[in-house]
């Protein structure tokens, strides 16, 4: 197996999915995120986040909802903030 090295690790990888680290339960913790959705539908749609999130935790998404014009369309991109 072949050793790599990532020259700029980030947490914020555009999956569906999130990690937060907590360090305990005294301090709180904002971490921001953002996610680009991809139009693979034909024509207009329209996308809404679904959150689950952890007892206590609280989790704000910018815009709620959203449209894409075209096929094919990159430009969706949602802000998570937790």
């Amino acid at each position: 197996m072949e050793n790599v090295k990532c020259s700029n690790p980030s947490l914020d990888l555009n999956y569906p999915s999130f990690i937060v680290f907590y360090c305990d339960n005294t301090t709180s913790k904002v971490q921001t995120f953002q996610r680009t959705v991809t139009n693979v539908g034909s024509g207009a749609m329209s996308y809404k986040a679904r959150v689950e999130t952890p007892k206590g935790s609280e989790v704000f998404v910018l815009p709620e909802t959203s449209i894409s014009k075209q096929e094919r369309q990159a430009v969706i991109q949602n802000h998570y903030k937790i």
